[in-house]
């Protein structure tokens, strides 16, 4: 695979100027696309980085390892993004999921990216837990003034449906626009910044969501080098946390939880070069504390948004049936706050089936994440849950309910 021919492309599509990062594809065998691309407002022209490959080399590490295919850059790269990625990260790609190949990346050379005389410092920003934590830190109550957040980003990653079809596109894009530049706007006096690619294309047969969704952040983070000088990952656990995850998970194959769950502390250094810092951020918290932390701070009660089935048309709300939604609402009762989200969240709901949720998270405790997180968090805050017994009696009950039509059985002797 050969990759040459880095340039920008200015264009306008459906009244909107943008602008285009772009290398030509040849002797690719497990693709037909013959462009890889990124795409960005005309605004943030001057931010993209087309003196070097290094977001192309990142986003198709992936690619060739799984199907075992050098790649040939005809062009530049950073030296140390270039050895750091072709041994330590790909090392760590193949230890959690074998069947990878170690890759082979040829250069022409290396250099690091022209530099703009303003320097920017960004986070993705999705008004998740996780976002708001960051900017908690770096944005609201700044650790280190010079690495202050003045920049939101939004990437058409992951989370938005089949990545190639056009319609998820979309999707993303108008989740930027509802919570991300929304947001951006409200608070004023930062800029926000969607960013869609054709990255997918070169995925055929596994998806970006399933293992590559942390690496296509960085890579597009990479695309606008020039105008950022630091960029923050923001993670979901603490470091023990991760660990526990490991075990949590133990059925699940690893390369689904793991590599996006631990990667970032050690990628994101690994990864960064002379010009652009990527900082792994929130780890130092776990995620009850990090709930803790966020729920007074300016707009999350407006703005608060974990779903994940969230319908096109009301993006603003969560669902608040689904499990990280549950979850998430069990973590704000914990703690006293769950009444102030009433605007995001259908707190009735959750009031008519508090038990059941509270069964869901102490039987999986030890199999799911987010239920390991609320039964931390409800023993710090002596929080009255059910025993394991009786959550597994629940669990149980409603499993057989469910598999016996009992609650149909029950809701048609109501009728008659």
């Amino acid at each position: 695979m050969k990759i040459s021919n880095i340039r920008i492309e200015d264009f306008t599509e459906t009244g909107v100027a943008k602008s285009r990062l772009v290398c030509d594809v040849t002797d690719c065998s497990f693709s037909q696309s013959k462009q890889i691309y990124y795409v960005i407002p005309r605004e943030f022209r001057s931010w993209i980085a087309d003196d070097v490959y290094d977001s192309f080399m990142v986003a198709l590490l992936f690619p060739i390892m799984r199907y075992n295919e050098v790649l040939e850059i005809e062009g530049k790269v950073s030296k140390r993004i270039h050895l750091n990625l072709m041994y330590e990260v790909a090392s760590s790609l193949k230890d959690f999921e074998p069947s990878l190949y170690l890759p082979t990346i040829k250069v022409k050379g290396y250099a690091d990216a022209k530099k703009n005389k303003d320097q920017h410092v960004g986070v993705g920003f999705a008004a998740g837990v996780d976002s708001f934590a960051v900017m908690h830190d770096h944005y609201w109550y700044p650790i280190d003034e010079d690495k202050k957040i003045d920049t939101l980003f939004s990437f058409h990653v992951d989370n938005y449906g089949d990545p190639c079809d056009p319609a998820s596109s979309k999707r993303a894009e108008k989740w930027y626009r509802v919570l991300t530049e929304r947001y951006a706007n409200r608070v004023g006096g930062i800029l926000s910044c969607f960013v869609d690619s054709n990255i997918f294309e070169f995925h055929p047969q596994m998806g970006t969501d399933l293992l590559d969704g942390f690496l296509g952040r960085l890579s597009m983070a990479l695309s606008l080098q020039r105008g950022l000088k630091c960029y923050y990952c923001a993670t979901d656990l603490s470091y023990g946390q991760a660990l526990r995850v490991f075990d949590t998970f133990k059925y699940k194959p690893k390369w689904m939880h793991f590599w996006e769950y631990v990667s970032s502390s050690y990628v994101c250094p690994l990864l960064s070069n002379h010009g652009l810092e990527f900082i792994s951020d929130g780890s130092r918290y776990n995620r009850g504390d990090k709930i803790e932390m966020i729920v007074d701070d300016p707009y999350v009660k407006e703005f608060f948004n974990v779903c994940t089935c969230s319908s096109d048309t009301d993006l603003e709300t969560n669902c608040s049936h689904c499990r990280k939604c549950k979850l998430t609402m069990l973590a704000l009762d914990i703690l006293g706050k769950l009444d102030d989200f009433k605007d995001v969240f259908d707190v009735d709901y959750f009031r008519k089936h508090v038990y059941g949720i509270k069964c869901h998270a102490v039987y999986n405790s030890d199999k799911e994440e987010y239920s390991m997180v609320d039964v931390e968090l409800a023993q710090k805050h002596n929080y009255p849950m059910p025993s394991k017994i009786r959550a597994a009696l629940h669990t149980y009950a409603n499993k057989m309910y469910g598999a016996f039509g009992i609650r149909k059985i029950k809701r048609i002797l109501k009728k008659n």
